[in-house]
This record gives structure tokens, sequence and C-alpha cells, in this order.
């Protein structure tokens, strides 16, 4: 049977997490399928959050620590976690997903053949609403992505397609073990006044 992981890299949210992994567990997927949480190593308290939800029932919560500081390394890890899945999700942890998210990532790998597989991606700007001079454009910096209600095929580096939600055909990395996200795009959070004292 097809294996799917959905993966979440995270650092200093753990206020989110409670959220986001009912939601993940909430979903309907045509196969089981395991979550797996990335912590960027995190000085909060994301552990003990994390330990607590993966003592919960439903999909089981796997929890993997990695210390290299961004968010290529940390998929990175992810990509190693599950390189032995068929399917792997990524989701960004400051986002929620709607209903069907995993069935359609699902069914376009395994039903369709395609290789990798992006969806829409909304800003909820609740509780004080999305402000008058944030057009789509300046949304588009935030992670906001949308081509519309229509599912199509991306067949050249016109349309983008965010890695905050976006879904792989796993045997992809693995017949290119050379490929994996690329660290010049790294974002890492800096270092603290205090850390940098010597």
């Amino acid at each position: 049977m097809p294996a799917l992981t959905v993966a979440f890299c995270t650092f200093k949210r753990a206020d989110r997490l409670d959220k986001l992994v009912a939601a993940l567990r909430a979903q309907h997927c045509p196969i089981p399928f395991e979550i797996l949480a990335v912590d960027n190593n995190s000085p909060d308290d994301t552990r003990d959050v994390l330990a607590r939800l993966q003592a919960q029932p439903g999909a089981p919560l796997r929890i993997v620590t990695e210390t290299a500081p961004g968010i290529v390394p940390a998929r990175n890890r992810a990509l190693a976690e599950a390189l032995d899945r068929d399917i792997l999700v990524f989701i960004d942890d400051d986002e929620l997903p709607q209903a069907g998210f995993l069935a359609a990532a699902y069914d376009a790998i395994a039903n369709e053949g395609a290789h990798c597989v992006g969806g829409r991606i909304e800003i909820d700007f609740t509780p004080h609403g999305r402000p008058a001079w944030l057009d789509d454009e300046v949304a588009g910096f935030l992670g906001r992505l949308d081509h519309g209600a229509a599912p199509f095929w991306v067949v050249d580096d016109r349309t983008p397609v965010w890695s905050g939600n976006t879904a792989y055909a796993m045997s992809f990395f693995r017949d290119h073990p050379d490929l994996r996200f690329d660290a010049r795009f790294n974002r890492a959070a800096k270092a603290s006044a205090a850390a940098r004292t010597p």
C-alpha cells in the first residue's frame, strides 16, 4: 500500500501547532498517512507542545529536530526522513489545510502521474481584516497563491508553485539524490545580540 507523509517545519510557533495538527488529523486521505514535524531547534516550548500532540489519537505524529538553522535545512531534513515514502506533502506551520488537501495531493500524484503538485494558499486576515493597501501582488510576498479553481498542468517555469503547499512523488528524489532544496535560498532567524557577545 502506498505511504504518505505530510510534513511541516516549525520554528518558534508553538501557539499554532494545536490547530495545525488537529486540522491535519481531520483530513480524509485514501491511504493512511503520518504527520512529520521538523522542529528547527525552537527555543520556545515547541518540543513540549509536539510531545503532547504526539500522545493524542489520530494520524501518528513523528517529531525530529533539525539543528541547522533555516527553512532549507529543515525541508531537506523532511525529505531525508520521508525518502522511503511514496508521497511527501509540505504545509507551512502558519497554514491550515482545507478539506480535501491530502486527497487532492494523493490523487494528482498516484492517479494523474504528477511528480509535483501545488495548490492555492489564502491568507487569513481575521480578526482585523485585510488592510486596504495590501493588493494581490503584495500578498504574494506573504505567501498568497491563487491560479484559479480549475486544476491545470504546469509545463514551464512561468507558473510559480510555492513550497509552503506542495506535494512530491518521492520516487523522483530517490532517482535524483542530488536534488534538494537549494541552500542559496535559505532563510534563517538572526542570532540574538546576546548570542553574538563574546
